[in-house]
């Protein structure tokens, strides 16, 4: 469901993860068309639309590249403890990519707040 933020107000509801519950993409309809205002509203869809995954790939990146190195150096590394190894920085690089993710939403929210008159 696409919303229309019209106030400051509006914009902080966003900041509680249950007023953003239902909503796939804003329009920032503030009163004013600037750079700030487009950037912030490209910040906070991307934020809504995180799911942690690209993080979640680097850090499964970088196992099988230490998996890889380990084998090459002579160390053979069980298979159970590989697929171990991979699951838990998937799940790791995951949870990290989310709570970036809300990270930045909510500094986009905040930037973008302070700007506007409440």
């Amino acid at each position: 469901m696409r919303r229309i933020i019209r106030s400051a107000v509006e914009l902080r509801a966003l900041k509680n993860p249950t007023g953003r519950r239902g909503i796939s993409r804003i329009v920032l309809e503030l009163g004013r068309e600037d750079d700030a205002v487009r950037a912030a509203e490209r910040a906070i869809n991307r934020g809504l639309h995180a799911c942690g995954c690209e993080t979640g790939s680097a850090f499964v990146f970088a196992g099988v590249v230490f998996t890889v190195l380990r084998f090459v150096s002579g160390s053979r590394p069980s298979p159970w403890g590989v697929v171990a190894l991979l699951a838990t920085l998937a799940v790791t690089g995951k949870l990290i990519g989310l709570a970036f993710a809300e990270w930045r939403l909510r500094a986009a929210i905040d930037r973008l707040s302070a700007l506007e008159p409440a």
